[in-house]
């Protein structure tokens, strides 16, 4: 069962490869959106659609996409596992899922 509740919200721009509902973080070379294991801890649950091919928007000279990331709150996210319990603490796998 799905549950959510808002929380905070700040907009990114954004690496492609990103799920939606998969933890990210900032990257310290370019300041865009990375799965966490790229750089560490997380900041927070993309919420937005997520990133595909080509970050680029059109009509733009800037070359990234961007994404809605949830900081605060409880947020869906994708399970990397079927072993999550009430209570559990959870890291990210290597593609930003919780386990």
């Amino acid at each position: 069962m799905a549950f959510e509740k808002n929380g905070t919200f700040h907009t990114f721009r954004a690496s492609t490869g990103l799920r939606q509902y998969t933890a990210v973080n900032i990257s310290g070379a370019n300041n865009r959106l990375v799965v966490p294991t790229t750089e560490g801890n997380c900041i927070g649950i993309l919420v937005s659609s997520g990133t595909t091919g080509s970050t680029g928007r059109a009509g733009s000279t800037d070359s990234g996409s961007v994404q809605t990331v949830q900081l605060t709150g409880i947020a869906k996210v994708i399970a990397g596992t079927t072993t999550i319990d009430a209570g559990d603490l959870l890291k990210t796998e290597i593609d930003g899922r919780a386990s």
